[in-house]
């Protein structure tokens, strides 16, 4: 959990930098191949001199909300259902539904990335419409947000912990089901919308097109919206559906990636959420985990350290999921005697 030492203060200028994935090297780099890791002087110059502490891990939803002030359990979901798209009362329960599709592997079913599985919002709107229809005894019902993205709106709150889509994409999804003393209906529910969907008039044109077929339902991000906190990051940086909840609720200004060089320039407080690394790593794709640090030390570290060289009060702070926590300031970049080490070395857990 996220320490009060980690948050901005008012004497100060502070960009928070949250990047899962950033310090877990593929299986099989290290130590075996140091010569490929990625070429990043300017992150490793950032680490050798910054001061690193370590705190409790959590995953990395719950250690995001940490970082807006959010008290959300550990055995409970980050609720983005209620947080995002329900009216903000403390009453109201969501969760999120992705349409998805699910792959026969040698491990059993996994669950296709996202991005390989285009749904139109007529397509959305017309298996939304027969789930209602299937289940409308039911005291609940789908909304669409976007094509992507539904939330099940509920007269009753119940009680699941779910894996987030991010966390089950190329994963075998059986045991990652929802868990917990409603989780048996919520199965059911899950299971029952499959089997509706396995000769959907939908499908069947998909399939007829070459295209995947939306097979599968993903359930995530169920609960009751916390209380709400002072503003803790006036900008945030990101562009994933958990970052734009987060914004949303914590009333913070939401940019995307490209305007990040425009928002440092407004001296207030910064969180730039990143988490490409941790999906490569999710879908064991190590070369996009390479590209993805490379391009993280080029789009925002390379600026960063030239940011913090300008004013003495700027300081940066690197988070990633693993509970490290690495804090820089204008002065600490003169600490000439602390040893530069290579990013293989933070990697394999150096400094921890």
């Amino acid at each position: 959990m996220v320490g009060h030492n980690t948050l901005p203060d008012t004497t100060s200028v502070t960009v928070g930098l949250f990047l899962p994935g950033l310090l877990t090297a593929p299986p099989g780099w290290l130590p075996a191949a140091p010569a490929a890791m990625p070429q990043v002087d300017a992150l490793a110059r950032l680490l050798s001199r910054a001061t690193p502490s370590h705190e409790t891990p959590g995953d990395h939803l719950h250690s995001l909300a940490d970082l807006f002030g959010l008290n959300v359990p550990r055995d409970l979901d980050v609720p983005l259902a209620a947080m995002h798209f329900v009216s903000g009362a403390q009453t109201d329960w969501g969760m999120l539904v992705c349409p998805v599709c699910l792959q026969p592997d040698r491990s059993g079913l996994v669950l296709v990335a996202a991005e390989d599985l285009v749904v139109s919002a007529e397509e959305a709107a017309d298996v939304i419409a027969s789930i209602n229809q299937h289940f409308q005894t039911e005291p609940w019902h789908l909304v669409m947000c976007d094509a992507q993205t539904w939330w099940v709106q509920s007269q009753r709150n119940y009680h699941v912990q779910t894996t987030s889509l991010n966390d089950a994409l190329s994963r075998d999804v059986a045991s990652l089901l929802a868990t917990g003393p409603d989780s048996r209906y919520w199965r059911a529910m899950q299971n029952e919308m499959q089997m509706l969907l396995h000769d959907h008039p939908v499908n069947l044109a998909r399939e007829a097109q070459g295209r995947l077929p939306i097979n599968g339902i993903w359930l995530w991000g169920s609960g009751v919206a916390p209380s709400r906190c002072a503003v803790r990051w006036r900008h945030i940086v990101g562009k994933d559906m958990v970052t734009q909840a987060l914004s949303v609720f914590c009333n913070s200004a939401l940019h995307g990636h490209n305007h990040f060089a425009h928002v440092l320039t407004l001296g207030e407080s910064v969180l730039v959420v990143d988490t490409r690394c941790h999906q490569a790593l999710e879908q064991r794709d190590a070369e996009r985990w390479q590209a993805e640090v490379e391009r993280i030390n080029v789009d925002y570290i390379k600026p960063l350290l030239q940011w913090l060289r300008q004013d003495k009060r700027h300081q940066l702070l690197l988070l990633d999921d693993t509970g490290r926590r690495f804090r820089l300031s204008h002065t600490d970049l003169r600490k000439w005697w602390r040893r530069l080490r290579p990013y293989s070395y933070w990697c394999s857990g150096g400094g921890a």
